[in-house]
């Protein structure tokens, strides 16, 4: 090569390189428009460097395919070796990522790194590698032409950057044919499309969300149902940064042996540590290992902790003169055929399993307003374990549940030093004062910020939530103010829900709307009772037996708040719909179609691997298929194939029947040539018939047998 074409060769690759960089950074501009976030300056020079080495690289298209595989190693073993603080990292951004707003105020330095290091590649490999700028180009007018639809905006300048550069890529690389075409239409699309989406968004805006919501709440709730075994995601800890999403499915059926007199929470997960946005299990083991060993109760070491729960319901059994001997009684049937989250009521005993739909439970319980234990009444065993209960785990339990993180409580901390209320009673109606006139119940509070504690930010910046996040402020609010709280999810059961069956029982069936969060706390006498401190307003169904008529009643919890949610708000929440989000059909429908197409192509793979009498086979099918039956055997077969298949003539039907016959019957292999021609036949046959068959016919031949 001449000195003066090698200078012109590093002028022409200078000038690609620049341009490919455009591209690169019109991309990486196009996501920090759309979800805004902070990136610090240090993150340029390293996605500069990141494109050199890629546009090196892909100039000798083998060792950029061996560059692919090393590149994958490396960023799985450093994923790997940083996976305890890239996970939640990664976790947090693909939740943010959900809404449009919620990386304004979040540092996404990394991400932007990792999202150039992908449209590095995305760019060398289909501009550079495989000279498929058309499919680029295709890829981004269609991503740019869904943004407005979702709430954002690409600006021009990014849109500039992303398609000048490409087109002069192409350019440079010489491509021919139809390509070109496709860059300058996807210019002048996208700019059309950009502008038509961007008014439909505009005088769409509530449809669009509603659709957003719709998607978003059938995809969570479809991810619960398939892949984690669960219902809903109430059954953890995790207090969730974004909206609530429930499918109305029903999950229990309950049986009371009387009418309640008020409404039932059944608790399920307990949360202990507050962490990151996180409760933590409310783990007791280690205490009732402890008291076992202490009493030399080692034998029934794994049943001191139901001793200790039951205590209130026996104590209240053997020493209220107002209650029943036995309490009332309830029966739960989980829907969901396992009893693995198992859910139960306070002040309760356990009595047995039993079978109505699935396995079910039996507790015997009383209402917290039942709860009256005189003590000088107690004797025996349960006056010396209700003593033991009270001299041990009373103290355990203010070691244990007055704890919350110092960092990022300080504004919740002076909320409550700011407050003089003292005793139990006070102290409630504040807190529940205080969360009324500091945030607003909803069940689409949008996305919180990943770098704020998810507590702090619904109370004093987004000021809406639901029940989740009044729980959570609650607990440590509790705590703060030096009363033991602990984090309860479960199911809160409306009374007029009950109707009465013949047998004298009441029924019930819940779904998971009524899944719900609380704090309770831990008061003298009583153990832990529950606190309602999520402002709310139901209107329940219920059943009215002088009239034997249905009633609307409007009802409010337990422990009643100062504000109310619009009733509107029920009603425009996904989550509240009454209906069925389960996919069984259309999964079923995906599966079929996946294993029709996979079945075809690797039947289709096959083909031209035959055997020349398999062909032949398959020709006396088609032959059957079209109405003309042969069984191959007979003396005139020839001259059925002609006059069956006149578009094959009789001497090559003649040569066929000659191959096949001398390989079935005279231990003779075809040679290569004959295999061809053979095959040549199957292929033309198979055409020509499916050229005059009905549409039933058709789809029999593609998807069934796949001859052609």
């Amino acid at each position: 090569m001449s000195k003066k074409n090698y200078d012109k060769l590093k002028i022409k690759y200078a000038f690609a390189f620049i341009f490919y960089v455009m591209g690169v950074m019109g991309l990486l501009r196009g996501f920090t428009d759309t979800y805004n976030g902070t990136v610090r300056t240090a993150a340029l020079p390293i996605i500069l460097i990141i494109c050199l080495l890629v546009f090196i690289i892909a100039q000798n298209k083998k060792a950029y395919f061996i560059h692919i595989p090393v590149l994958a190693f490396l960023s799985a073993a450093f994923l790997y070796e940083k996976r305890e603080n890239l996970l939640p990292y990664a976790a947090n951004v693909i939740r943010g990522i959900a809404d449009l707003k919620s990386l304004a105020l979040y540092d996404i330095t990394y991400l932007v790194i990792a999202v150039g290091l992908f449209a590095a590649e995305l760019a060398a490999l289909l501009c550079i590698v495989t000279d498929c700028t058309w499919l680029y180009f295709i890829a981004i007018t269609f991503l740019m032409c869904l943004t407005p639809l979702v709430g954002a905006g690409i600006s021009l300048f990014s849109a500039a950057l992303i398609f000048i550069s490409f087109i002069v890529i192409h350019i440079l690389k010489k491509n021919k044919g139809c390509a070109m075409g496709i860059c300058i239409f996807s210019l002048i699309v996208t700019g059309v499309f950009f502008a038509v989406s961007q008014n439909i968004a505009d005088k769409n805006e509530e449809k669009l969300y509603d659709i957003a919501d719709d998607a978003e709440s059938l995809i969570i709730d479809n991810a619960n149902y398939y892949i984690f075994n669960r219902i809903s995601d109430y059954d953890s800890g995790n207090v969730s940064r974004g909206n609530n999403h429930q499918s109305g499915r029903d999950v229990m059926e309950l049986w009371l042996s009387e009418k309640p007199n008020e409404d039932m929470y059944l608790r399920g997960f307990t949360g202990g540590e507050y962490l990151g946005g996180e409760w933590r299990y409310a783990d007791e083991s280690d205490f009732f290992t402890k008291i076992s060993s202490e009493r030399g109760w080692s034998r029934w070491g794994n049943i001191v902790d139901t001793v200790y729960k039951e205590i209130y319901y026996n104590a209240n059994s053997a020493s209220n003169p107002s209650a029943h001997v036995r309490g009332r009684r309830i029966t739960i049937n989980p829907l969901t055929g396992n009893i693995k989250s198992r859910y139960y009521p306070y002040a309760e005993r356990w009595e047995r399993l039993t079978r109505k739909t699935n396995i079910a439970y039996v507790y015997s319980y009383f209402e917290l307003s039942e709860l009256n234990i005189i003590r000088d009444r107690l004797v025996g065993q349960t006056l010396r374990i209700y003593d033991d209960m009270q001299n041990n785990y009373s103290p355990y339990v203010y070691d244990t549940y007055l704890d919350y993180p110092e960092k990022g409580m300080e504004r919740l901390k002076a909320l409550c030093e700011g407050s003089d209320a003292e005793g139990i009673d006070e102290i409630t109606k504040f807190i529940q004062t205080a969360l009324a006139q500091n945030a607003e119940y909803t069940l689409k509070p949008g996305m919180a910020p990943l770098d704020e504690d998810i507590v702090d930010y619904f109370l004093f910046e987004n000021k809406r939530g639901y029940c989740v996040h009044f729980a959570s402020a609650a607990t440590l609010m509790f705590r703060m103010m030096g009363i033991p709280a602990r984090y309860v999810t479960g199911y809160k059961v409306n009374k007029g829900l009950f109707y009465p069956l013949e047998d004298g029982t009441y029924y019930a069936v819940i779904s998971d709307k009524y899944a719900h969060a609380w704090p309770e706390i831990y008061i003298k006498d009583k153990g832990w009772v529950p606190v309602e401190v999520t402002p709310s307003l139901n209107s329940i169904i219920e059943y009215d037996e002088n009239n034997r008529e249905e009633t609307t009643e409007t009802t409010s919890f337990l422990s009643e708040s100062t504000t109310e949610k619009a009733a509107e708000e029920i009603t425009y929440s996904g989550a509240n719909r009454d209906k069925s989000r389960k996919l069984p059909f259309a999964v079923l429908l995906i599966v079929a179609a996946v294993f029709v197409i996979g079945r075809r192509i690797f039947m289709l793979s096959r083909i031209k691997r035959r055997s020349v009498r398999r062909y032949f086979a398959d020709i006396l099918d088609m032959l059957s298929l079209s109405g003309n039956s042969c069984t191959g055997l007979e003396k005139d077969i020839v001259q059925r194939l002609s006059s069956a298949l006149a578009h094959i003539s009789e001497k090559d039907w003649q040569r066929l029947v000659d191959i096949v016959y001398g390989e079935a019957y005279g231990n003779s292999r075809s040679s290569a040539k004959d295999k061809a021609f053979v095959r040549d036949i199957y292929f033309k046959t198979s055409e020509y018939v499916y050229k005059n068959v009905n549409i039933f016919r058709k789809v029999y031949m593609k998807l069934i047998k796949v001859w052609l």
